[in-house]
Formats: C-alpha cells, structure tokens, sequence
C-alpha cells in the first residue's frame, strides 16, 4: 500500500510540475506587464523554471522509489518499527 501511495504522489508531483512549467509564458507575460525589467524579470523567469523542475525530479524520485518498493515487496511485511506480524 505504501507503494502505491508514493507511486501516486509522484504522478501528481510531475503533473503538478508540468502544470508549473505550462504557466510561464503566462508569469512571463505578467512580468512584463509590470514593466519589470533587468534582473528582476530574470530571477523570476529562472525562479519559475526552477521550481518547474524541483517538482518534476521529486515526482519522478518518488516514482521510482515507489517501483522500487513494489519490486522488493516492502509493501506490509514488516511494521515501522522492525517488528514482523504487527
């Protein structure tokens, strides 16, 4: 069971990743409506793309720890505290 939830909050982080990503022309538009212009506008374009990012390499860290535990059959052999059968 604990697989398959970290299997699922990996799907949703890469999809709320790629959800990210899509809005930047969006933020990028916002900004320069503001008339912000220089470094600022840079550091939120890379602030944004970064945290695109972020969310897809956690989704997918947690994708494959998950496949991994199902591999393995972590699933409910043992408790959190290393006892079998509780």
């Amino acid at each position: 069971m604990k697989s398959i939830l970290t299997m699922v909050s990996g799907v949703l982080c890469v999809a709320g990743g790629l959800l990210h990503g899509s809005g930047f022309p969006v933020i990028h538009g916002e900004v320069a409506k503001a008339n912000v212009t220089g470094d600022l506008a840079n550091i939120v374009d890379l602030a944004w793309v970064f945290m695109s990012m972020g969310f897809l390499t956690f989704g997918a860290i947690l994708i494959t720890c998950g496949l991994q535990m199902r591999k393995r059959n972590y699933g409910e052999r043992c408790s959190p505290g290393g006892q079998q059968g509780v």
